[in-house]
């Protein structure tokens, strides 16, 4: 294997093909930015941390790190081996436990690429509190295979660099942002944004009231979830004195209250043990069960839209930090609006108003939809 074949990084190919021929054709990847290395960092922290409770079980002699894996368009490694099980072992740093779609194909084709490898095993590790949850891969599925040497082949034959790149997968640069994708300047490089296309007026209507519908309903799920959270505490000081399956009575209101013990449900992820190879979907086809499909709508605002291309290269860091400004503008004239509120209802009744709310400040939900009244009159 060549020097320049032995660019591309598997790790890299799975999350996407285009991905991963870049690197392979030696295309400079964009500089991460403070937040990426403090995720990378991280990420080798805990692996050291799995490492080395891994070596305490096993003995350290019958561990390897990184044990390099040639694949047809580069070397892959696997983050830990068990000699003495022919095990890959691949760690993830995620705060919600369940593995993402490409971690399955990157462990699988460690695996499939690896002579030594007799299975496998995911272990996400949740950064907060250093738990551990660990997925085993008793064999790779045919899906799942099959993948593997799709992406494999694609990658591989985009190394003449004449031959033409694999489709790009992204729809926006912003898409590519959000995945960290470290080409995201030369994958989009000319793109041009496409024009929206102009509704007619009574078209434009409906989307009018689909984005005035969108805010009721956010107000109103703001304010289910207020009182449900001012409930909970209701619950959390009656709990103190109403003992479960006893009733009690409150006689001046003529309440009667019942505390109901509920046992926690134990639930099967049993698309994800499908996926691993830990259960034949084959066995389980007569449970199954298809749902119906249904479509996404997004309506916002035109200038939230995706930057002009020229400025396509724009980090994510930057992105954000200009939507925390836009919004910390908002807030402002809202507080503004507020405070003249408090100034009239202090001239008209000789006191400020006491503003009720568990989040302070006349509750930041209820001060949304009093700047909207305002802003429409």
């Amino acid at each position: 294997m060549t020097e320049f074949e032995a660019r591309s990084r598997w790790s890299l190919a799975v999350r996407c093909d285009r991905m991963g021929a870049y690197a392979l054709r030696g295309a400079t990847p964009d500089e991460p930015d403070e937040i990426q290395r403090g995720y990378f960092e991280r990420g080798k922290q805990l692996e050291n941390h799995v490492y080395e409770s891994l070596a305490l079980q096993y003995g350290a002699d019958d561990l390897i790190r990184s044990k390099p894996i040639p694949w047809p368009a580069g070397i892959a490694h696997g983050d830990i081996f068990i000699r003495s099980l022919g095990r890959s072992i691949e760690v993830k740093s995620l705060a919600d436990p369940r593995p993402l779609d490409y971690h399955l194909a990157q462990l699988a084709g460690q695996i499939l690429f690896d002579e030594d490898a007799n299975d496998g095993a995911l272990c996400v590790v949740n950064p907060s509190n250093l738990q551990r949850r660990w997925y085993p891969m008793p064999v790779v599925t045919d899906e799942l295979a099959e993948r593997v040497h799709a992406t494999a082949q694609a990658v591989a034959l985009s190394a003449d660099p004449s031959s033409p790149l694999p489709p790009r997968v992204c729809g926006r640069p912003s898409d590519a942002q959000s995945h960290m994708c470290p080409f995201s300047g030369d994958c989009f490089a000319g793109w041009v944004a496409p024009d929206p296309v102009e509704l007619e007026p009574d078209v434009a209507l409906l989307v009018s009231q689909h984005a005035e519908l969108d805010d009721e309903l956010k107000q109103a799920k703001a304010t289910v979830t207020d009182v449900e959270e001012r409930r909970a505490v209701v619950r959390e000081q009656l709990g103190k004195t109403i003992e479960p399956a006893r009733e009690y009575l409150n006689r001046d209101d003529e309440l009667v209250v019942r505390r109901t013990a509920v046992a926690g449900r134990v639930t099967w992820d049993v698309d994800l043990a499908i996926r691993m190879g830990a259960v034949d979907a084959a066995t389980l086809e007569p449970f199954r069960r298809e749902g119906s499909g249904y479509d996404r709508w997004t309506v916002k605002a035109a200038h939230l839209a995706d930057v002009e291309p020229q400025d396509a290269s724009r980090t994510l860091a930057g992105l954000v930090a200009g939507e925390v400004g836009r919004r910390g503008a908002v807030l402002m004239a809202a507080l503004h609006h507020l405070y003249d509120d408090v100034e009239l209802d202090r001239r008209s009744s000789g006191r400020a108003r006491t503003c009720r709310g568990s989040r302070g400040l006349c509750g930041s939900r209820g001060m949304s939809s009093r700047v909207g009244r305002r802003g429409g009159s």
